[in-house]
């Protein structure tokens, strides 16, 4: 089992990962808006700026103003029993109940010990969003949870059910308890709007980014972009620690019974196997490194000149299939050339 769902993380998750990495296109799509008058009602891909109206919004937690959109998590505190094996590692609040059978491996035949613990924390119960009705100049803007929020984003973190502001973990918390958080976005004087418009109306219906920001064009790119780069290089890494997980499952399924071996050896086999298990792991990680380092220059070769690459495929079927014709006319004529000249 292990060795095909390493194959499936070399094959399928970790290419997956890297290609969608080299795919962000918040500000590719920002750029080609065409602009427009926010008095003015345009059709497609258009980008305005103006004064907001808002109704039935949402206020903003500790604030006495309105709200673009409130997003609210509510979460309780629970305990709940589950059985964890190897070395125990109890976090602050856990209660160690009893221990347990142990955890063998049928290929290694290693156990570990296993523990019954009562684990407490957070759990969310919902996650909700509410957004007001906008209007921009000419232009109704539907508000969903599509919409990418640039500028005074803003956290209110933690508020019992009573209202009171708490720490993330306070001093005393029993099980039962509720607490609350919340991002919001406040109504500012003027709003920069990117996205889809039909019939006056802004939607996320198209495939591009829409965009609602509470800065001006240039920084709201800059936003966009750090955005962008954040999220190729957050799947990059992904990508990496995805390929290295296949390789070391599919090799586990080698490098074991080599590794069992040296445990024969009297007194030191246990340390000496998990001497050699740690540098051949080494050795498939680094390996796998190499890998992901030529497909990320693949994914990027295509990802950057795929329109001169398709134009040279192209070019290549085409005159592949007309060269061999030629060259068989031409060496015929030559032929015939050569048998009237004798």
């Amino acid at each position: 089992m292990k060795f095909f769902i390493g194959l499936l993380l070399i094959l399928i998750a970790s290419p997956a990962a890297l290609w969608f990495s080299e795919s962000q296109h918040r500000v590719k799509d920002v750029s080609s808006a065409t602009e427009v008058d926010a008095s003015t009602q345009a059709q497609g891909y258009v980008v305005f700026e103006g004064e907001p109206v808002l109704s039935d919004a949402p206020m903003c937690p500790g604030l006495d103003q309105s709200c673009l959109a409130v997003s609210t998590i509510e979460e309780q505190y629970v305990a709940v029993e589950l059985v964890e094996c190897g070395v125990l590692d109890l976090d602050e609040g856990d209660v160690l109940l009893e221990q347990v059978e142990d955890r063998c491996d049928a290929d290694t035949g290693s156990c570990d010990p296993c523990y019954q613990i009562e684990r407490r924390g957070w759990e969310e119960v919902s996650d909700t969003t509410s957004y007001a009705g906008l209007r921009v100049g000419a232009y109704e803007v539907a508000l969903s949870n599509q919409v990418q929020f640039v500028g005074d984003l803003t956290s209110f973190a933690y508020v019992t059910a009573e209202g009171e502001q708490m720490s993330a973990q306070p001093e005393e918390v029993l099980v039962g308890d509720v607490r609350f958080s919340y991002d919001f976005f406040p109504l500012s004087d003027s709003l920069l709007v990117v996205g889809e418009a039909q019939g006056g109306v802004v939607t996320d219906e198209g495939e591009k980014t829409f965009v609602v920001s509470s800065l001006g064009y240039e920084a709201t790119v800059a936003e966009l972009d750090a955005r962008d780069e954040a999220s190729k290089w957050g799947l990059r890494v992904l990508s990496l620690l995805v390929m290295v997980l296949g390789f070391l499952l599919v090799a586990s399924q080698f490098l074991a019974p080599i590794t069992d071996l040296a445990k024969i050896a009297p007194f030191l086999g246990s340390h000496i196997s998990a001497w050699m298990r740690g540098v051949l792991y080494l050795v498939v990680a680094i390996a796998a490194s190499m890998v992901w380092s030529i497909m990320l220059a693949t994914v990027v070769l295509l990802k950057t000149f795929w329109p001169a690459l398709l134009v040279l495929a192209v070019l290549i079927v085409f005159f592949g299939r007309l060269a061999p014709e030629s060259f068989i006319k031409d060496l015929r004529q030559k032929m015939r050339g050569a048998s009237g000249n004798n």
